[in-house]
């Protein structure tokens, strides 16, 4: 499975994400955790797509992220359950 959003919400969302690990010196455990279970979940192709890079399995079986990236896979995930939700209230829909 990859990613539904586009390319610029992407760029936007790893901005955002960046920012936000910027914010603290520390790894918040609770969004690692959350960011593991999203790969397990979604796979390695959706993180993939979403950091739009390859990805190497780490000493735990765990890509070793670079900053911002536990953030933005986050948020790409609450941004795509957000399209979801609006595409369902849509009249069209």
């Amino acid at each position: 499975m990859r990613t539904t959003l586009t390319p610029e919400r992407l760029t936007a969302l790893d901005v955002e994400g960046r920012r936000q690990a910027a914010a603290s010196p520390f790894v918040a455990p609770e969004a690692a955790a959350k960011s593991k279970r999203l790969i397990d979940e979604r796979g390695w192709e959706w993180a993939t797509s979403v950091l739009r890079r390859a990805l190497n399995r780490g000493r735990h079986g765990y890509p070793m992220l670079k900053p911002g990236e536990i953030e933005t896979l986050i948020l790409a995930a609450e941004a795509e359950w957000e399209d979801l939700q609006r595409a369902a209230q849509s009249p069209d829909a």
